[in-house]
């Protein structure tokens, strides 16, 4: 453990060893926002070696899943988690300056990092706002589904009409094969096996503990689609992947439609997390979710500091 002093406030560095769990949880579960990923539990699972820094009595706490080299510890978010910032009680001017000193005195560089929505002051230099949608559960599905839109609508009357079907599953294998079917169809990098590995461990748990649920879609017994729901004390975030048929079947808005139809009327509230992408964020819209802005950051391509991360990461 590690004390730094910050003006009158004490803050601390600790180790996973060193962290108070139930102090941990609270502060995340009483915070304005319950992300469901930065409960201890789950980030022992995405980013076993995870540190934290901690106002000394819990009233704010900082993930820090950090790749260390030297005297500089390079933060980026694990694959499957958008955002992962500061959690509790405190304003972002105060935040700021709690930044600007773990910069100095622990040497961190942010390569990819994800402020908690709601604290949207500009925390990092070369920081930018990306866009997430919420969605209040605690209401009927008749009044949630007065909100879609007549494309959402639209979308699920075809969804019927193909006759996809949705049902519960308990294999997470087949979330992870969409995904990937999903990241090669994008373009995008693939996803190491130690992050699949990792999403697979989490739904597995969440789901013994009742944490979580799973769901797939299937046309005439094909896989086409797969949304997997993790619950905190109020939030719920979704991991979600389609293929081809999927796609033309529309199965991605049944799946929705039946996950609002199961967890209606609860004090909860669904994160889409994401997207700026139109097409994406006309999805989530689309069932009446309202956007929320967060902080994101990205280290520069062109700098020493990303460069020497590629390095470890490729090591």
């Amino acid at each position: 453990m590690r004390e730094i002093k910050l003006e009158e406030n004490k803050i601390l560095h600790l180790k996973r060893s060193e962290i108070e769990d139930q102090k941990w949880d609270d502060c995340v579960t009483n915070s304005s926002f319950d992300n469901p990923l930065a409960y201890c539990w789950v980030l022992d699972i995405m980013y076993p070696k995870w540190e934290a820094i901690v106002d000394s009595e819990y009233k704010w706490v900082l993930p820090i899943t950090a790749i260390k080299f030297l005297k500089w510890k390079f933060i980026s978010l694990p694959n499957y988690v958008q955002y992962l910032g500061f959690i509790g009680s405190s304003s972002g001017e105060e935040f700021k300056s709690i930044l600007s000193c773990l910069k100095r005195e622990l040497g961190l560089v942010f390569v990819t990092f994800g402020q908690t929505p709601g604290i949207n002051d500009n925390l990092i230099a070369e920081s930018y706002l990306r866009t997430t949608y919420h969605l209040n559960l605690n209401q009927s599905y008749e009044d949630i589904k007065s909100n879609y839109s007549s494309s959402c609508k639209k979308n699920i009357r075809r969804g019927c009409r193909e006759n996809v079907q949705i049902s519960i599953s308990d294999s997470s294998d087949e979330l992870i094969q969409l995904k990937s079917e999903m990241v090669k169809f994008k373009g995008l990098d693939r996803i190491s096996d130690i992050s699949n590995s990792r999403l697979k461990e989490l739904i597995s748990v969440a789901i013994k503990f009742k944490k979580g649920v799973l769901y797939k879609a299937e046309v005439s017994d094909k896989l086409c689609a797969s949304a997997f729901f993790i619950f905190g004390a109020r939030g719920v975030n979704i991991f979600s992947a389609t293929n081809s048929l999927g796609r033309s079947s529309k199965a991605s808005f049944l799946l929705v439609d039946n996950f609002l139809h199961e967890y209606c009327k609860k004090d909860l509230y669904l994160d889409f997390c994401g997207s700026d992408i139109k097409s994406i964020a006309d999805f989530n819209s689309g069932f009446g979710a309202v956007p929320l802005s967060y902080t994101a950051y990205k280290i520069s391509k062109n700098t020493m500091s990303y460069y020497i991360w590629r390095i470890l990461v490729n090591i």
